[in-house]
């Protein structure tokens, strides 16, 4: 299901129900089939069914191939068992469409050197098929494959398949077939086959006939009732996966899939050919559930030669960060192979099989409950509940639950049950983990001090405190209780401040965005009571090809909390080993250029990063150290995003690690947000300077200055650890580059360019107004006396010069004008412009608020001045044109707004006032007035609006725009059907001209149609619309 209008399948999430039931003795029979059923009907409640009572969200079923059935099925000859492999395919519903990919795997296959032995049409009952599931269901057939020779291992063979299935699957996908996305391989293995589909479990059976036939028999077999909360449930994401089913959430997906595709450069194997290894790319295909995306995962490393038990404790490690009694080995194993690859971590019951072995494996929290019994007549079951398959009480030989991280597994050739301490013991022992790691990571605090001093600011303390938009309660309420206590402030989920689209005051960009926490089907974690399952740790460097094996993986920088103090950062600037080389980017653009200027700065700053890549450096620092008046800082968030996502669209994340050197984070919130797309460490170099201050002046003296920097970094550490908690995360390590984050009030354009594949809902605004409030901090910073350290008052008054220029200029100008950038005052009078070059001789913000309490009090005559100015202003709509001439002298915009919105307004008055603001909102104001429509300012004001209508980017103000310029009717008929075709692409002009009105519609020799067009339009672009204007508008039709 894709996204359209306010529904986006990034929020969804799984819950689901899973069971496997076997013979530890290796008994092929049909009553396990029939058994295994019996488990599914008993989830179904764990399930969920759509409004047609019979489409049910997917339920599966897993079981060896059954050889004997297929040979007495099958009109062509058959090899021995496990010689061959079976794939149950689905295919598109028309036919020149299905054998179009028919005819491109069987080319794969052929390539491999593989036989094709021969096709078979599943037997199906449509009948009990839900009518909303009907509507999608796929032609499913099986294929036989034969080996390329006799003597061609089991391993060489499943890789070859692997390669066929996968670069078929690609070929198809990117194809232009309309039904591209029905192929799909439910399974292609030579132990293994799956039936499964978008069905009700009792209708499993009805539907598949092959499995009533009491020849099908297996010694396993494998189930799963899927509730599709991760994504739209369709026939392919039924669950049983190849090799797993899942029961659960992968909290951590988004990271996990964008550090899968960053490790795509890297992968190289003597097995593949380079003629197939990018044709296999992605490994993950986009848009399919977490299940199905750590299936995909676990099939790739199955082809690197790791068993599936191994591949399972790399995916889904324990707790093993603060386990003082592990097992040394066990832990240098879990160490080693955190650096090939990060944990996929949330509440998860795996079952698992590749046919020799079937087993579970329960997530590091134990947040999802996995129970089995073992039978006195040998026979194994476990599921996701107690009951579902009636045992006599004196048949139980034990009962058994799954606990965190460990394993239940059977292995099948041998017959027995293998425990989880014997299964890990010989997986740990296979390689020296513990030599690799001590040999190659490198922990951060094992590595001297160099003496470098931190680098001198230009910029006095004060100003850069402003330019990063530090108030006084960050001191008070976050940043010194910090220092003293070594604990985050405490709050309330919710926040009851204004959103940062709403505010009127610049935001940072972290502002903009909302941490998602766990709801019903994803608990949080208790990190107090819990806090062995969690670890904060994080490690940079460069990864290698997880195909190889080698030592080289362990070659990381550790760093115990990353969030780093000066001296820390000082290291890894000038760190001296041959196994990592650090360089430094500037985040800064040009503020003479605005927002063009900081979009051409990302560019440079990505580049630049690369050139310093390519040159070996695989630690990149971004700064905004030493900020000045004509360089702005790039907001951190927005610099460190860019980069992560750029690097891996340019095939080169892998290679390096992002370090974060920044005035701007102070807050538990900017932490995440920096970890959550992509720094692996973070220096708070200005928070440092803070405590510094703080400590000197002796607010901080319970605790040295050492002491209250690092209370302060644990406190930021322990503020993330519950920030990861509420989504239900436990490891740093999985929380970095997982994004889990909603957007409010960004444009999605913006959003999709430099925070790729973060939800954004509710549109808003861009760089444009972002590179504003970047600057309009920076200026007032520059211009403003100061807040946060001298106490002492100066006063201020105007020089006697300009109290009689302002004088003489109120008295005789219609209208006046302040430019506060130039510092001039301009006044219109008879058509001409004076003007008044400013000689403050102080702070600029007060003398300006002087000039505007002079400017009142000559003008009103109101000894009270500005404050009283406010007052009256604000019942402007009652006041007469006199009045409303005077507004004009104070030189103020709110006071220029309410002229422009006074229903008292004359032609003459909007003349004045468009003088004085010439801006859109101006406009569209006084174009609401029919005395101003009917006057000399009308038709210049339509034009202005005309000429900037295509640079708007709010769908409310296009809509209010083009109803303005209709029904003003100041505009000729060739410019009203240049805005209708506009309206093709943006549906926001339509919108324009029907709440206009019916008599604006551009007419056509087919009304109707046209009007069902728009209609069609609207309903696509819902997420445009005001909904209330929407329904009203449809009345229309």
């Amino acid at each position: 299901m894709k996204k359209q209008g306010l529904y986006d399948p990034i929020f969804e999430h799984e819950n689901c129900g899973a069971g496997f039931i076997c013979s530890l003795e290796g008994k092929k029979t049909n009553g396990i089939i029939h058994r295994a059923l019996n488990i599914l009907t008993c989830l179904e409640h764990r399930g969920a069914v759509s409004s047609d009572g019979r489409t049910g969200d997917g339920a599966g079923i897993l079981i060896q191939i059954p050889h004997e059935f297929f040979v007495k099925e099958c009109d062509f000859e058959i090899p021995d068992p496990t010689e061959y492999a079976v794939g149950m395919l689905f295919l598109p519903q028309k036919v020149n469409q299905s054998n179009f990919c028919i005819k491109i795997f069987e080319d794969e296959i052929n390539k491999k050197n593989l036989k094709i032995i021969g096709w078979r049409d599943v037997p199906v009952n449509s009948k009990v098929v839900g009518s909303i599931a009907a509507k999608s269901q796929p032609i499913i057939k099986q294929v036989f494959i034969g080996k390329e020779t006799s003597d061609q291992s089991e391993e060489d063979f499943n890789l070859k398949l692997y390669l066929a299935r996968k670069i078929s699957e690609n070929n198809i996908y990117t194809s232009p077939l309309t039904q591209s996305d029905f192929f799909y391989f439910s399974s292609l293995h030579n132990r293994t086959i799956i039936y499964k589909g978008l069905l009700i479990p009792e209708d499993i059976e009805r539907f598949y006939i092959d499995l009533s036939n009491p020849l099908l028999v297996t010694s396993l077999a494998l189930v799963h009732q899927r509730f599709s909360t991760n994504t739209f449930p369709t026939w392919d994401l039924a669950q049983p996966f190849r090799y797993m089913c899942h029961n659960g959430e992968i909290n951590t997906l988004r990271g996990n899939v964008s550090r899968m595709i960053s490790r795509e450069e890297l992968i190289n194997s003597k097995l593949i050919s380079k003629d197939f290894i990018d044709k296999i790319f992605p490994i993950i295909i986009p848009g399919k559930s977490d299940s199905a995306s750590m299936d995909m995962v676990l099939e790739l490393l199955l082809m690197t030669g790791r068993s599936l038990p191994e591949i399972m404790m790399i995916l889904v490690p324990e707790a093993w960060e603060k386990h003082k009694s592990m097992d040394d080995s066990k832990k240098a194993f879990y160490e080693f192979n955190s650096c090939l690859m990060e944990p996929w971590d949330g509440p998860a019951s795996i079952p698992f099989t590749d046919g020799k072995y079937i087993g579970a494996l329960l997530d590091r929290n134990g947040l999802r409950p996995s129970r089995y019994t073992v039978t006195k007549d040998g026979y194994v079951v476990m599921s996701s509940e107690t009951g579902v398959i009636e045992i006599k009480p004196e048949n139980i030989e034990k009962h058994g639950r799954l606990e965190p991280g460990k394993m239940f597994l059977v292995d099948m050739n041998a017959g027995r049950i293998v425990e989880d301490e014997e299964i890990k013991k010989e997986i740990v022992s296979k390689h020296p983990y513990r030599k690799w790691v001590k040999d190659n990571v490198l922990p951060l605090s094992k590595i001297p001090y160099t003496g470098n001093r931190t680098p001198e600011e230009k910029i006095n303390f004060e100003t850069r405190l402003k330019i990063f938009g530090y108030t006084k309660e960050d001191f008070n309420t976050i940043i010194i209780p910090m220092c003293k206590k070594g604990k985050e402030s405490i709050g309330s989920m919710g926040s009851d401040t204004p959103l940062a689209i709403l505010s009127k005051r610049p935001q940072l960009l972290y502002n903009y965005f909302k941490q998602l926490f766990a709801q019903v089907t994803n608990p949080p974690l208790d990190g107090i009571r819990e806090e062995i399952v969690t670890d904060t740790s994080l490690s940079v460097g460069s990864d290698y090809n997880i195909f190889s094996l080698i030592p080289d993986h362990a070659k990381k920088l550790k760093i115990q909390n990353p969030i780093i103090s000066n001296e820390d950062l000082d290291k890894i600037k000038y760190i001296d080993h041959d196994d990592f080389k650090s360089s430094s980017v500037k985040a800064f653009y040009k503020l003479s250029k605005g927002h063009n200027g900081l979009e051409e700065a990302l560019e440079n700053l990505v580049n630049d990063v690369e050139k310093k890549v390519d040159k070996g450096s695989n630690i990149i620092i971004i700064s905004d150290r030493n900020v000045n008046k004509k360089l702005a800082p790039i907001p951190i968030l927005l610099a460190c995003s860019f980069v992560h996502h750029s690097m891996i669209k340019r095939k080169k994340r892998s290679k390096f690690g992002i370090i974060i050197e920044s005035a701007e984070p102070r807050e538990p919130h900017h932490f995440s947000m920096l970890f959550g797309y992509g720094a692996s460490a973070i220096n708070p170099y200005l928070v440092n300077e803070i405590i510094n201050y703080h400590h000197e002046i002796g607010l901080i003296n319970d605790v040295s200055l050492d002491q209250a920097i690092t209370n302060y970094n644990n406190a930021t550490a322990k503020g993330i650890l519950k920030v990861m908690n509420k989504i239900g995360i436990s490891t740093l390590h999985s929380y970095r580059g997982a994004q889990i984050f909603e957007a409010l009030g960004l444009r999605s354009k913006f959003v999709k360019k430099y925070f790729n594949n973060t939800p954004s809902r509710i549109e808003g605004v861009g760089l444009y107004v972002l590179e504003k409030e970047i600057s309009t901090r920076l200026k007032k910073a520059f211009r403003s006396e100061d807040e946060f350290i001298n106490i002492e008052f100066v006063t201020m008054d105007l020089s006697q010069e300009d109290s009689l220029r302002l004088n003489v200029l109120a008295k005789t100008s219609a209208a006046i004008r302040i430019d506060e950038n130039q510092m001039v005052i301009f006044g219109l009078a008879d058509n001409k412009e004076r003007r008044i070059d400013l000689k403050p001789s102080g702070n600029a913000d007060q003398y300006l608020r002087l000039i505007r309490e002079h400017l009142s009090n000559v003008v009103l005559g109101t000894p009270g001045g500005y404050p009283v100015f406010i007052q009256r202003w604000t019942r402007s709509g009652a006041l007469g044109a006199e009045r409303l001439s005077k507004l004009l002298c104070l030189g103020e915009t709110e006071a220029i707004v309410a002229v422009a919105a006074s229903p008292n307004i004359t032609d003459t008055l909007a003349g004045k006032a468009w003088w004085c603001l010439p801006t859109a909102e101006v406009a569209r104001l006084m174009l609401s007035r029919t005395q101003v429509i009917k006057g000399e300012t009308g038709p210049p004001l339509a034009q202005f609006l005309l000429e900037h209508l295509p640079f708007e980017i709010e769908s409310t103000v296009i809509i209010q725009t083009v109803k303005i310029l209709l029904v003003s009717e100041l505009i000729d008929k060739s410019t009203k059907a240049q805005l209708w075709t506009r309206g093709q692409k943006n549906a926001a002009y339509l919108i324009g001209f029907l709440s206009a009105g019916p008599e604006y519609m551009v007419q056509t020799d087919h009304q109707k149609s046209s009007e069902v067009a728009i209609l069609i339009s609207l309903r696509e672009s819902v997420s445009l619309l005001n909904l209330r204007l929407y329904f009203h508008l449809k009345n229309y039709f």
